[in-house]
Protein backbone atom coordinates (compact mmCIF):
# COMPACT_ATOMS: atom_id res chain seq x y z
CA UNK A 1 0.00 0.00 0.00
CA UNK A 2 1.38 3.23 -0.65
CA UNK A 3 1.68 5.57 2.20
CA UNK A 4 0.06 9.12 1.11
CA UNK A 5 1.49 11.40 3.63
CA UNK A 6 -0.80 14.04 4.98
CA UNK A 7 -0.38 16.11 8.06
CA UNK A 8 -3.65 14.84 10.00
CA UNK A 9 -1.49 11.19 9.52
CA UNK A 10 1.50 12.54 10.29
CA UNK A 11 0.01 14.39 13.09
CA UNK A 12 -1.41 10.72 14.14
CA UNK A 13 1.39 9.43 13.80
CA UNK A 14 4.08 11.31 16.13
CA UNK A 15 1.48 11.10 18.51
CA UNK A 16 1.48 7.40 18.99
CA UNK A 17 5.78 7.41 19.12
CA UNK A 18 7.60 7.51 22.43
CA UNK A 19 10.39 9.74 21.00
CA UNK A 20 13.51 8.66 23.22
CA UNK A 21 17.04 9.97 22.77
CA UNK A 22 18.41 9.71 19.01
CA UNK A 23 20.15 6.69 19.16
CA UNK A 24 17.48 4.85 21.05
CA UNK A 25 14.94 2.99 19.80
CA UNK A 26 11.61 4.68 19.41
CA UNK A 27 8.53 2.58 20.18
CA UNK A 28 5.71 2.49 18.24
CA UNK A 29 3.17 2.55 21.45
CA UNK A 30 -0.21 1.71 19.45
CA UNK A 31 -1.67 -0.82 17.87
CA UNK A 32 1.33 -3.92 17.05
CA UNK A 33 0.84 -6.90 14.45
CA UNK A 34 1.62 -10.75 15.29
CA UNK A 35 4.75 -9.76 14.36
CA UNK A 36 5.75 -7.46 16.43
CA UNK A 37 5.58 -4.48 14.18
CA UNK A 38 3.79 -1.19 14.80
CA UNK A 39 0.57 -0.80 12.01
CA UNK A 40 -1.97 2.12 11.91
CA UNK A 41 -4.72 2.85 9.58
CA UNK A 42 -4.21 5.45 6.75
CA UNK A 43 -7.44 7.59 7.56
CA UNK A 44 -7.93 6.44 11.39
CA UNK A 45 -11.06 4.48 10.68
CA UNK A 46 -11.44 0.63 11.84
CA UNK A 47 -11.59 -0.03 7.90
CA UNK A 48 -9.04 -0.73 4.67
CA UNK A 49 -5.81 -1.86 5.18
CA UNK A 50 -3.24 -0.81 7.72
CA UNK A 51 0.35 0.68 7.56
CA UNK A 52 3.41 -0.39 8.52
CA UNK A 53 4.23 2.12 11.30
CA UNK A 54 7.88 2.02 10.05
CA UNK A 55 7.44 2.45 6.67
CA UNK A 56 5.56 5.35 7.61
CA UNK A 57 8.58 6.88 9.82
CA UNK A 58 10.78 6.12 6.93
CA UNK A 59 8.03 7.73 4.64
CA UNK A 60 8.36 11.33 6.83
CA UNK A 61 12.03 10.86 7.00
CA UNK A 62 12.24 11.58 3.53
CA UNK A 63 13.55 8.05 2.46
CA UNK A 64 12.73 5.89 -1.08
CA UNK A 65 11.08 3.16 -0.08
CA UNK A 66 9.16 2.53 -2.90
CA UNK A 67 9.02 -1.31 -4.22
CA UNK A 68 11.85 -2.23 -1.01
CA UNK A 69 11.79 -3.22 2.41
CA UNK A 70 11.79 -1.16 5.49
CA UNK A 71 15.07 -2.74 7.35
CA UNK A 72 15.79 -2.35 11.30
CA UNK A 73 19.13 -2.18 12.06
CA UNK A 74 18.39 -2.40 15.72
CA UNK A 75 16.37 -5.28 15.13
CA UNK A 76 13.33 -4.30 16.99
CA UNK A 77 10.08 -4.79 15.10
CA UNK A 78 8.11 -1.97 16.77
CA UNK A 79 11.05 1.01 16.37
CA UNK A 80 10.37 3.55 14.37
CA UNK A 81 13.71 6.21 14.79
CA UNK A 82 14.27 6.62 11.21
CA UNK A 83 17.84 6.37 12.04
CA UNK A 84 17.32 2.82 12.51
CA UNK A 85 15.86 2.32 9.19
CA UNK A 86 17.36 1.53 5.78
CA UNK A 87 15.42 0.41 2.65
CA UNK A 88 16.51 -2.87 1.29
CA UNK A 89 16.25 -6.12 -0.71
CA UNK A 90 13.99 -8.80 0.50
CA UNK A 91 17.19 -11.01 0.33
CA UNK A 92 18.93 -8.48 2.30
CA UNK A 93 16.39 -8.21 4.57
CA UNK A 94 16.31 -12.48 4.98
CA UNK A 95 20.53 -12.26 5.30
CA UNK A 96 19.42 -9.68 8.06
CA UNK A 97 17.11 -12.18 9.58
CA UNK A 98 20.05 -14.87 9.29
CA UNK A 99 22.90 -12.97 10.59
CA UNK A 100 20.88 -12.13 13.92
CA UNK A 101 19.79 -15.68 14.29
CA UNK A 102 16.10 -14.46 13.29
CA UNK A 103 15.57 -17.34 10.72
CA UNK A 104 12.34 -19.00 10.79
CA UNK A 105 12.63 -22.32 13.53
CA UNK A 106 12.38 -25.84 11.31
CA UNK A 107 12.32 -29.12 12.50
CA UNK A 108 12.14 -29.62 16.47
CA UNK A 109 13.36 -26.42 17.35
CA UNK A 110 9.98 -24.96 16.16
CA UNK A 111 8.00 -24.85 19.29
CA UNK A 112 4.87 -26.24 18.10
CA UNK A 113 6.59 -29.18 16.27
CA UNK A 114 4.71 -32.70 17.30
CA UNK A 115 7.74 -34.73 15.94
CA UNK A 116 11.48 -34.88 16.32
CA UNK A 117 13.89 -35.19 13.63
CA UNK A 118 14.64 -38.88 14.33
CA UNK A 119 10.58 -39.49 14.31
CA UNK A 120 10.60 -37.57 10.70
CA UNK A 121 12.99 -40.19 9.82
CA UNK A 122 11.40 -43.11 11.16
CA UNK A 123 8.37 -41.61 8.85
CA UNK A 124 10.30 -41.47 5.68
CA UNK A 125 11.35 -45.75 6.19
CA UNK A 126 7.36 -46.37 6.21
CA UNK A 127 6.39 -44.18 3.41
CA UNK A 128 9.54 -46.20 1.65
CA UNK A 129 8.11 -49.10 2.60
CA UNK A 130 4.62 -48.39 1.54
CA UNK A 131 2.61 -47.89 5.01
CA UNK A 132 -0.38 -45.89 4.10
CA UNK A 133 -0.28 -42.14 5.41
CA UNK A 134 -3.05 -42.48 7.48
CA UNK A 135 -1.54 -45.27 9.62
CA UNK A 136 1.87 -43.63 10.15
CA UNK A 137 0.03 -40.52 10.78
CA UNK A 138 -2.41 -42.21 13.58
CA UNK A 139 1.17 -43.60 15.32
CA UNK A 140 2.38 -40.60 15.56
CA UNK A 141 -0.61 -38.50 16.69
CA UNK A 142 -0.29 -36.09 13.92
CA UNK A 143 -3.29 -35.40 10.38
CA UNK A 144 -2.23 -37.57 7.15
CA UNK A 145 -1.87 -34.30 5.82
CA UNK A 146 1.54 -33.59 7.41
CA UNK A 147 2.71 -37.01 6.71
CA UNK A 148 1.95 -36.50 2.98
CA UNK A 149 3.71 -33.30 3.26
CA UNK A 150 6.58 -34.76 4.82
CA UNK A 151 6.89 -37.63 2.08
CA UNK A 152 6.61 -35.11 -1.11
CA UNK A 153 9.65 -33.37 1.25
CA UNK A 154 7.75 -29.37 1.62
CA UNK A 155 8.44 -30.02 5.30
CA UNK A 156 11.94 -31.70 7.17
CA UNK A 157 13.64 -31.27 3.88
CA UNK A 158 16.38 -31.51 6.37
CA UNK A 159 15.70 -34.79 7.48
CA UNK A 160 17.25 -37.89 6.00
CA UNK A 161 15.17 -41.49 5.60
CA UNK A 162 16.35 -43.71 9.05
CA UNK A 163 18.43 -46.59 8.01
CA UNK A 164 16.39 -49.85 8.99
CA UNK A 165 15.92 -53.61 7.99
CA UNK A 166 14.97 -54.21 4.71
CA UNK A 167 11.28 -55.46 5.22
CA UNK A 168 8.35 -55.88 3.53
CA UNK A 169 5.54 -53.40 3.24
CA UNK A 170 3.08 -56.03 5.70
CA UNK A 171 5.85 -56.47 8.05
CA UNK A 172 6.46 -52.45 8.51
CA UNK A 173 2.40 -52.17 8.49
CA UNK A 174 2.53 -54.54 11.53
CA UNK A 175 5.17 -52.37 13.31
CA UNK A 176 2.76 -49.29 12.80
CA UNK A 177 0.36 -51.58 14.29
CA UNK A 178 1.62 -52.62 17.49
CA UNK A 179 2.53 -48.74 17.74
CA UNK A 180 -0.70 -47.63 17.29
CA UNK A 181 -2.16 -50.38 19.44
CA UNK A 182 0.24 -49.89 22.60
CA UNK A 183 0.83 -45.56 21.95
CA UNK A 184 3.69 -43.55 23.28
CA UNK A 185 4.02 -46.43 25.62
CA UNK A 186 5.74 -48.57 22.97
CA UNK A 187 9.81 -47.87 22.04
CA UNK A 188 9.98 -45.83 19.06
CA UNK A 189 12.27 -48.18 17.15
CA UNK A 190 12.32 -49.15 13.18
CA UNK A 191 14.19 -52.45 13.30
CA UNK A 192 18.27 -51.90 12.44
CA UNK A 193 19.70 -53.37 9.17
CA UNK A 194 21.61 -56.49 9.45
Amino acid sequence: MDIHLTERLIERFWAKVDKAGPDECWLWNAAINEHGYGVMRPHGKRTGGTLKAHRVSATIAGMEIAGEKVRHTCDTPACVNPAHLIPGTQAENLQDMRDRGRAVLIGSSHPGSKLTETDVGQILWFVDKGVTHKLIAQAYGVSRATITFIANRKTWKHVQTARGATCSPQEAEAIIKIWIRDGRTTSRVIPSPS
